[in-house]
């Protein structure tokens, strides 16, 4: 089944299910447009079966809430990394360290930290 003949979109299947996903193009003003907050890899790939780290779930939340244009931080928050995007989180108050001076970036994004993240979100937005 294809789309009707002057209706614009996408569509793909999912497998192993077999499910098809339609998705409607609708025109949307440019100041309602979202940055691309979630990127792929540098060489290319985009990896949608990876497990997501604490890092990348930041420089996605930070794209986010900057519209893709993080500021260069001023703090340094954590011993183990320099990274604006987590200054950015970290000062909206929705992601800690691991420690008082550790971040442990490349640790993958646990149930506990994401159901505390929701948490924060909806109380701050």
């Amino acid at each position: 089944m294809g789309l009707e003949a002057g209706v614009q979109g996408l569509q793909f299947e999912a497998n192993p299910l077999a499910t098809f996903s339609l998705v409607y193009a609708l025109e949307v003003p440019k100041e309602k447009l979202l940055a691309a907050y979630i990127q792929g890899y540098p060489e290319g790939t985009f990896r949608p079966n990876a497990p997501v780290t604490r890092g990348q779930l930041t420089s996605m939340l930070a794209r986010f809430l900057t519209e893709g244009d993080i500021p260069v931080a001023t703090t340094v928050s954590f011993a183990d990394i320099r990274d604006d995007a987590i200054e950015v989180v970290k000062e909206k108050g929705l992601l800690t360290g691991t420690s008082a001076t550790t971040f442990n970036p490349s640790a993958p994004m646990t149930r506990a930290q994401m159901a505390t993240l929701v948490v924060r979100w909806m109380d701050r937005f």
